[in-house]
């Protein structure tokens, strides 16, 4: 085995201890990397979710507008009530959390709503044939 050497400069305040033993050989084992990190890379943002509002959507020229459903949610009084489920599912759609129950159509989801009562349908996640508003 291997020894320990002290030696001490007291009245400097210095020290220094040396190990002595067999020399033991470090092995390294090379890193490899599959991913590559850019400098200055922006924070990658979650895709948008739009929300459209579908009226007359039996007819041949359905009016579709787009809508902001965060702010028409906050201006909904039955949110907390009637609609809560409504919101959930929207919110669960553009989240993308539920494609089998609660799907979009290519980033967008489409909505109806009626006498105050919001409706998300999967049979309205679609591409529409109409002029689209905004």
């Amino acid at each position: 085995m291997g020894g320990v050497t002290a030696t001490s400069l007291t009245t400097w305040g210095i020290s220094s201890m040396a190990w002595k033993g067999k020399s033991k050989e470090l092995t390294t084992t090379p890193i490899t990397s599959t991913s590559s990190i850019q400098p200055n890379t922006q924070p990658q943002h979650n895709p948008t979710c739009e929300v459209f509002k579908v009226e007359g959507k039996e007819s041949q020229n359905p009016k579709i507008t787009k809508i902001n459903w965060e702010e028409e949610k906050v201006k909904d009084t039955k949110s907390n009530t009637d609609n809560k489920d409504f919101w959930s599912s929207v919110d669960t759609a553009c989240k993308g959390t539920d494609k089998t129950n609660k799907p979009s159509y290519n980033g967008r989801v489409y909505v109806t709503e009626t006498g105050g009562k919001w409706n998300y349908s999967k049979e309205d996640q679609k591409e529409w044939t109409s002029v689209t508003k905004q």
